[in-house]
C-alpha cells in the first residue's frame, strides 16, 4: 500500500505534469465551447432551450401540429420579406389556406414576429430543426413496425433468403430484439445537452494525452533514467513495484474521467440541458436505432462506465508497451503504428466487409463510445450474428486481463541489458560497415555527428522503415468520376480550356438555346402521352444539361472577375487542382502534414535530447568542436533529413495528381479557381503550387526549431515526444476534426499551406490580405529566428 501511495505520489506531485493536466482539461473546456458555437451558429442554445420549454406541457403530436403551423407562418414571412412586400394577399391565401394571412401581413408589419431568434432565416432553421427531432420521436412505432416489414421483405429476397447464412441469421434476430421495446412511449425533450455532453471526440484525444503523460512518469522516464535496473533489485521491486504502479494507472484513469466529463456533463446542461432524464434514450435524436430500453439517466451512467473501460483499455495498452519496448523512439513508433494502424482499418473497411469485426472491434471504434447505445450491430462471427455491445463487453475485458498479466509477467521477468542480438542491432551492424557511416574511424564532426543520428539513433532504419510503408500503403491517385455529370463536365471545360472570348460566349448561348428546345419537345411529348422512343432519345442528348449548369456557372465566375477586377481567368478542368489546393472541403493537405510531422519528430526528436539527457553534453561543449562546429553539424543534417521527408511525403502526392488529372491549365491564373478567388495577383497554379511549397518548407523550419528547443529543455526523450506532439501534432489533428479554431494556431496554417489563401480565411482582413500576408511573413521569420536563437544560447552555454 505504502509503495502504491508513494507511487500516486510521485506521479501528481510532479508540478510540470500538474501544470499539463490543468492546461488540457482547460483545453477540453474551450475546445468543447468553441465547437458548440460554431456547430449552432444559427440559432443561440437560448433559443432552443426556450423553444423546447414551449412545447414542454404538450403531447408529442400536439407540439408537432403547433411547430409545423408556426413554421409555416415564418414560411410567409419569408415570402413577404423576399417579395419586399408587394405580393398579393390573394395568391398567399391560395398557397397557405390554413393561415390567417392578413393577421400576418399585419403582424409582418408591425415587426414583432420573431419568437427565438434575431433574423428570419435562424427562426426558420431553428423551427426545421425542432420538427425533425419531433418527428423522429412520434414515428417511433412506426419505426419499429418497418424493422418488421423489412425484415419480412428481405428474407424473401434470394441473397437474403438462404438459410444457415449470416444475412439470413442477421434478418431474423433483428426483430426479436427490438420487441421488447413495441408500447415504448418516447416524451419530447431537447437532445442537444445528450449529443454535447457524450459526443466530443477531442476529449479522448487530450484524455489519451494524459493517460500517456502518467504512463510516462511511471515507466519510460524511469526506464530514460535507468533508475528501474537499481530498484528491481530490491525487495519488492519487481511484483510489488508493477502492482502498484497498476493501481495508479488505473485510478489515474478514473481520475481523468471524473475531471474531464464532469465538465463536459457540466457544460452540456448550462448550455442545452439534459431535459427528462427518465425517458427513454431512443427519444435522444440519432438513438433511434438504439435496441436498449434504458433511460437517459442510465445511458449516461453506462456511457461514463464503458468510457473507463475503454480508458483503461487504452492506458494498459500504453502500459504494455511501454514495459516491452525498451527506448523511447520505439515507444512512440509502436503507439503511432497502433493508432496509426487501428484508424486505417477502421476507415478503409467497408460496412458490409468479411472484414468488418476489425473495424468495429478497434481502439479508434472503441473511443466512439456513444455508438454503444446509439446504433443497433450485429457483427459476424463464423457466421453467427452477435451484438457489437456483447462483443465489446468481452473484447474490453479480456484485453484488460491479458494486458494486465502481460505487462505484470514482462516487469518480473524482464531483463535489464539484453544478451541477445536483435534484428535492429543486426542491420545497425551492417550500416556501420558501409565506409560514410564508420564515424569512429574518422575525426571529422559532420561524419561523426551523421553517425551518431543515422546509425546509433537508428535514424537510418526510421526512414528505410517509412519509405518501405509508404511503398506497400500508398495508393496513387485515379481519376474517377462519380456520374456521366462529371464526365461531361471534363469534355466542356477540356473544350473550352483558355480565357473567356466571345465564341466561347456565343457557344455556350447555343448550348443554352438547344437545351432550351430539347426540354419543350420533351414537355411536348409529355402532353401528348405517346412517343416513348422519342422521348429517351431526347433524354439522352439531355444528360450533359447538369454539367453544362455547372459550366455556365463558372463562366459567370469569370465574367464576375472581368467586370468587377479587370482579371481575365480560365475555362479549365480543375478537379486535380482542387484536390492539390484543398478546394471542396479536402483536407488531403492537413493529411499529409499530420504524416510529415510524425516522421519528424520521430527522426528529430533524438538529434539533441541524448546529451542533455545523459549529461554529455556537460563533455561535449568543452572541447574544441564542441559547441558551434557540433551545433551546426547537427543543425545542417537534420535540414537534409527534413527536407528528405518533406519530399517522400508531399512529392508522390503531387506527381500522382497530376498523373491522373493531367497538368494542361498549370499556366492558369490561380485565381481562375473559384475558391482561390480572394487571390487576385499575378500568379499561376504552377506558381501557387511552388508557393504553398516554400510555405510548408518555412512551417518545416519553425517545427524543427521547435523540436530543438524541446530538447534542450526539456531533457528527456519521451517528454519531447510528448511535447512536439501536443505542439505540432494536436492543432493538425483538431483541425482534421473540424475545429476551425486550430487551422489558425500555431504553425498549422503554414504545414497546410491552403488555408492562409482561402477565401474564408481572416475574412475581417480581406481588403487588406496583401498587408496581412505581409505581417505573417515577417512574424514567422522574427519568431523563427528569435527561437534559434535561444535554442542556439541554450545549447552551447548547456554547462553553465
Amino acid at each position: 500500500m505504502r509503495i502504491a501511495i508513494n507511487e500516486f505520489f510521485k506521479v501528481y506531485l510532479n508540478k510540470n505534469l500538474l501544470f499539463v493536466f490543468v492546461g488540457l482539461i482547460l483545453l477540453n473546456a474551450v475546445l468543447l465551447y468553441v465547437n458548440e458555437n460554431d456547430r449552432t451558429s444559427y440559432f443561440s442554445s437560448d433559443a432552443y432551450k426556450e423553444i423546447f420549454l414551449s412545447i414542454e406541457d404538450m403531447s408529442n403530436d400536439e407540439a408537432l401540429i403547433m411547430l409545423q403551423n408556426e413554421n409555416e407562418e415564418l414560411n410567409v414571412l419569408i415570402d413577404l420579406s423576399s417579395n419586399d412586400r408587394m405580393i398579393s394577399v390573394e395568391s398567399l391565401s391560395e398557397t397557405y389556406q390554413s393561415l390567417d394571412i392578413p393577421a400576418l401581413i399585419d403582424k409582418f408589419t408591425e415587426g414583432d414576429f420573431l419568437n427565438y431568434t434575431d433574423s428570419l432565416w435562424a427562426e426558420k432553421y431553428l423551427y426545421e430543426h425542432v420538427i425533425e427531432e419531433v418527428k423522429n420521436v412520434n414515428h417511433y412505432a412506426n419505426y419499429l413496425e418497418k424493422i418488421d416489414t423489412d425484415a419480412e421483405m428481405m428474407q424473401s429476397v434470394s441473397i437474403f433468403a438462404k438459410p444457415n447464412t449470416f444475412p439470413y441469421r442477421n434478418i431474423t434476430k433483428t426483430p426479436e430484439d427490438f420487441k421488447h421495446l413495441k408500447g415504448n412511449e418516447l416524451a419530447v425533450a431537447p437532445s442537444r445537452g445528450v449529443i454535447m455532453a457524450t459526443q466530443f471526440f477531442p476529449t479522448d484525444i487530450i484524455a489519451i494525452i494524459l493517460i500517456m503523460l502518467v504512463v510516462i512518469q511511471l515507466i519510460t522516464k524511469e526506464k530514460e533514467q535507468q533508475r528501474l535496473g537499481l530498484v528491481k533489485t530490491t525487495y519488492k521491486g519487481r511484483l510489488t513495484l508493477i502492482v502498484s504502479k497498476l493501481s495508479v494507472l488505473i485510478s489515474s484513469c478514473f481520475i481523468i474521467l471524473i475531471l474531464l466529463y464532469s465538465i463536459n456533463f457540466s457544460m452540456a446542461v448550462a448550455t442545452y440541458g439534459f431535459g427528462d432524464v427518465s425517458r427513454y434514450i431512443q427519444s435522444v435524436t440519432g438513438y433511434l436505432g438504439s435496441s436498449l430500453g434504458i433511460s437517459v439517466l442510465q445511458y449516461l451512467i453506462l456511457f461514463l462506465l464503458a468510457k473507463l473501460f475503454v480508458y483503461l483499455l487504452i492506458a494498459l495498452i500504453l502500459f504494455t508497451v511501454s514495459i516491452v519496448v525498451r527506448t523511447s523512439v520505439e515507444v512512440y513508433i509502436a503507439l503511432a503504428l497502433l493508432f496509426g494502424m487501428s484508424a486505417i482499418l477502421y476507415l478503409s473497411i467497408p460496412l458490409t466487409s468479411i472484414l468488418s469485426i476489425f473495424k468495429y472491434l478497434n481502439l479508434v471504434h472503441f473511443l466512439q463510445t456513444h455508438t454503444l447505445f446509439s446504433d443497433y450491430l450485429n457483427l459476424n462471427i463464423g457466421g453467427y450474428p452477435f451484438q457489437y455491445l456483447y462483443c465489446f463487453i468481452i473484447t474490453i475485458t479480456l484485453l484488460i486481463i491479458i494486458l494486465s498479466v502481460t505487462s505484470t509477467l514482462v516487469f518480473c521477468r524482464q531483463r535489464q541489458v539484453s544478451s541477445s542480438l536483435n534484428i535492429t542491432a543486426y542491420i545497425q551492424e551492417k550500416i556501420s560497415k558501409i565506409k560514410w557511416f564508420r564515424g569512429h574511424r574518422h575525426v571529422g564532426v559532420f561524419r561523426h555527428e551523421s553517425y551518431k543520428i543515422l546509425v546509433v539513433n537508428k535514424v537510418l532504419l526510421i526512414l528505410m522503415g517509412f519509405i518501405t510503408l509508404q511503398f506497400i500503403f500508398y495508393q496513387p491517385v485515379e481519376e474517377t468520376f462519380v456520374d456521366f455529370n462529371d464526365v461531361y463536365y471534363k469534355r466542356y471545360m477540356l473544350q473550352l480550356e483558355g480565357e473567356n472570348t466571345p465564341s466561347k460566349e456565343a457557344f455556350l448561348v447555343e448550348e443554352q438555346q438547344r437545351f432550351d428546345e430539347l426540354n419543350d419537345e420533351i414537355a411536348l411529348l409529355i402532353q401528348s402521352g405517346d412517343n416513348t422512343m422519342k422521348m429517351n432519345e431526347l433524354s439522352d442528348l439531355l444528360m450533359p444539361q447538369d454539367a453544362f449548369y455547372r459550366v455556365v456557372e463558372h463562366a459567370d465566375y469569370l465574367k464576375d472577375l472581368e467586370e468587377e477586377d479587370q482579371l481575365n481567368g480560365w475555362f479549365l478542368y480543375d478537379v486535380g487542382y482542387q484536390k492539390l489546393t484543398a478546394g471542396d472541403g479536402n483536407t488531403r493537405d492537413l493529411q499529409l502534414a499530420l504524416l510529415f510531422m510524425i516522421v519528424l519528430i520521430i527522426c528529430l526528436a533524438q538529434v539533441f535530447t541524448y546529451e542533455t539527457q545523459s549529461g554529455m553534453v556537460h563533455i561535449v561543449t568543452p572541447t574544441k568542436h564542441g559547441r558551434s562546429k557540433s551545433f551546426y553539424s547537427k543543425l545542417f543534417l537534420s535540414l537534409i533529413l527534413g527536407v528528405f521527408i518533406y519530399f517522400i511525403v508531399y512529392l508522390p502526392e503531387l506527381i500522382s495528381v497530376l498523373n491522373a488529372y493531367g497538368t494542361r491549365a498549370l499556366d492558369a491564373p490561380i485565381y481562375s479557381l473559384p475558391h482561390m478567388s480572394n487571390l487576385k495577383v499575378d500568379l499561376s497554379i504552377q506558381d501557387y503550387l511552388w508557393l504553398i511549397s516554400t510555405v510548408r518548407l518555412v512551417g518545416m523550419l519553425l517545427a524543427i526549431t521547435v523540436i530543438f528547443v524541446l530538447s534542450v529543455k526539456l531533457s528527456s526523450l519521451i517528454s519531447v515526444f510528448m511535447a512536439a506532439t501536443g505542439v505540432l501534432i494536436l492543432p493538425l489533428l483538431l483541425a482534421l476534426f473540424e475545429i476551425n479554431l486550430f487551422n489558425y494556431l500555431l504553425i498549422t496554417p503554414l504545414l497546410s499551406g491552403n488555408i492562409m489563401f482561402k477565401e474564408y480565411s481572416f475574412s475581417l482582413l480581406q481588403n487588406n490580405r496583401i498587408l496581412w500576408y505581409v505581417f505573417i511573413l515577417i512574424s514567422v521569420i522574427l519568431s523563427l529566428w528569435l527561437l534559434y536563437q535561444h535554442f542556439k544560447k541554450s545549447y552551447i552555454r548547456y554547462r553553465e
